[in-house]
């Protein structure tokens, strides 16, 4: 057998996958010193057995592409204390990548595979996606107790850029991306509950920095939690924006069409599309975990909003009630059963996240509306070509999909305006602690682009 890194004859299984002796003790070495390697050359460089140890980032990214598991490395520690003979490939492998490294982040590249493969990676192989996201949360952690900023999770570059050339890399991507933002938290405090120090809640930040540079000064990033414990009270609502709000921009920070609008533009961009990506995001949650015959929505921290009127009632503001209910219903027979009877997978629902981002706005410059209809071009070629890879037998069936997933944004824009007015309102008088400069800068800026 071959090794499945650097190509070597000779090859085992160890850790998981297929290797040569001298990858396994790279691979071992890496993950028991936690090493951190970077690459110069964009994450893409070829491993062979010539050349393997030009790129340890890239030979250690290869390691784990193939399927070497780094949980099974500390299995083995009690083999160490055996006294035995060194394979000699083994013991001059351990000494020639022992330089010193660059501390950066390990992440996921753009694979060379061909089209089935990549299919395969995002439809079949989930424990794949399951180990690069465990990898990444990892790397988080760490990285996280050696620089504590306020920077959004982008800033960390712990996922690998796509292929533009690809739909399956790009949504992959972003599967990825979801998956980090969804489920690094730095404590397990409640947002809804949590309290200073355990958890600090700050409204008085400069809409611009907080959306762009330093969305942890708004809040910790607690565990976001879509499940469905308690009805959600009025009084949460400022602690869900302000997660959300971190949420949201650790997510835009990972999209790169975003860096090529002008700051003007993209704080505008950010501002006017956030009510209806959170709503989507929203649904997105609530058809992934729980089945329609309930009617709720998940608000995360474990909250939900009830549908039935007798309980939102109970739980909120009664002048909020009657538009919020109906507006919700609305919501939830347009996209949310909809979306539950077409069976939308994690990677359709994402694209049509971005295609909503994406929409262009009187508030942006020309160049800026430019950019965006181009990014919304490029994400709405990339669901298409999702469809149709996986209904390339019926292609009928592909267009009919693809036009049932297009309709199901235009109910969010319902929904953005209606959250506008109702909360620009409790905004303005001060009402549950929903005070602030950012909100007010928020709302203030999101009026600003319904006119």
């Amino acid at each position: 057998m071959n090794c499945l890194v650097c190509d070597q004859k000779g090859a085992a299984r160890h850790y998981g996958s297929i290797s040569c002796s001298g990858c396994k003790g790279f691979f071992r070495r890496s993950v028991r010193y936690n090493r951190k390697y970077v690459c110069t050359f964009e994450n893409n460089c070829k491993i062979s057995n010539e050349y393997r140890n030009c790129c340890r980032a890239c030979r250690f990214r290869k390691c784990i592409e193939i399927g070497l598991d780094p949980k099974m490395v500390h299995s083995d520690r009690s083999c160490d204390t055996v006294l035995r003979r060194r394979a000699p490939e083994d013991r001059e492998n351990r000494h020639e990548d022992d330089g010193n490294d660059t501390s950066t982040s390990v992440s996921p590249p753009i694979l060379e595979k061909s089209p089935v493969e990549q299919l395969a990676l995002v439809y079949g192989d989930e424990q794949q996606l399951n180990l690069w996201h465990t990898t990444n949360i990892i790397r988080l952690h760490q990285l996280f107790q050696l620089h504590q900023d306020n920077q959004p999770l982008g800033a960390r570059n712990v996922i690998g850029l796509f292929d533009p050339s690809s739909a399956i890399t790009v949504q992959r991507y972003y599967v990825l991306v979801d998956r980090l933002v969804n489920d690094y938290h730095e404590h397990d405090v409640n947002h809804l509950i949590g309290v200073s120090p355990f958890h600090n809640v700050d409204l008085n930040i400069p809409l611009e920095s907080a959306l762009n540079a330093e969305p942890r000064r708004v809040c910790q990033r607690s565990k976001l939690d879509w499940t469905a414990s308690y009805p959600l009270p009025t009084s949460c609502f400022p602690r869900i924006w302000s997660r959300m709000f971190v949420a949201y921009s650790d997510w835009a920070s990972h999209i790169p069409e975003l860096k090529k609008l002008s700051f003007e533009d993209r704080t505008q961009l950010l501002v006017s599309r956030m009510t209806s990506v959170w709503w989507h995001w929203i649904v997105h949650q609530t058809v992934k975990h729980i089945p329609t015959e309930q009617h709720v929505f998940l608000m995360t921290g474990g909250s939900y909003l009830t549908l039935d009127q007798e309980s939102m009632e109970n739980s909120l503001d009664k002048s909020l009630c009657a538009n919020l209910r109906k507006s919700c219903e609305w919501l939830f027979d347009e996209v949310a059963r909809p979306a539950q009877d077409l069976q939308i997978t994690d990677g359709e629902f994402l694209l049509l996240r971005l295609i909503l981002l994406f929409t262009p706005s009187p508030c942006l410059s020309p160049e800026g509306n430019v950019l965006v209809r181009e990014a919304q071009k490029f994400y709405r070629s990339a669901l298409s070509e999702i469809v149709l890879q996986s209904l390339k037998s019926d292609p009928l069936a592909a267009s009919t999909r693809i036009c049932s997933l297009m309709s199901l944004c235009t109910p969010f824009e319902h929904m953005a305006q209606f959250e506008t007015e109702s909360m620009t309102l409790l905004v303005l008088n001060g009402i549950q602690g929903s005070a602030g400069r950012l909100p007010g800068e928020y709302y203030a800026l999101r009026t600003k682009s319904l006119i």
